[in-house]
Order: C-alpha cells, then sequence, then structure tokens
C-alpha cells in the first residue's frame, strides 16, 4: 500500500473557491450599495419634509397675522 498524503489544495480548488468568493463578495456590495442609496434618499425625503413643514407653518402663521392688520 503506497499512499501519498495530499496537503492543501489543487489549483481548480482554489479557483472555484475563489470565484464562489467573488460572486458572495459582488452579492454583498451591491446589497450595501443599495441600503445606502436608498438610506441616502430617505433621509433627504425627510430633509425636504421638514422644510415643507416649516414653511406651510411660516405662512400660515403670517396670513394668521396678516388678519390682525388694520386698514
Amino acid at each position: 500500500m503506497n499512499m501519498t498524503r495530499r496537503n492543501g489544495f489543487t489549483l481548480v480548488e482554489l479557483l472555484i473557491y475563489l470565484g464562489i468568493f467573488t460572486i458572495a463578495a459582488t452579492t454583498i456590495t451591491g446589497i450595501l450599495i443599495t441600503t445606502v442609496r436608498v438610506q441616502n434618499q430617505e433621509i433627504a425625503s425627510t430633509e425636504v419634509t421638514q422644510q415643507l413643514n416649516f414653511v406651510l407653518n411660516t405662512v400660515q402663521r403670517l396670513v394668521a397675522q396678516s388678519g390682525e392688520v388694520e386698514k
């Protein structure tokens, strides 16, 4: 019985592992980029909503005060 011990990986195995790792890394990176993009859009939307509410409240206050002006 002449059995040789193999240590390590073959080139084909390494290429397969590298391909799987590349696909997984690309998928995770795409998910992270999409998540950040959506989060930035939500932040911008919230900011615009807050500014619009401020403008609306200011206009309402000014209209209410204009009714108090005497001629």
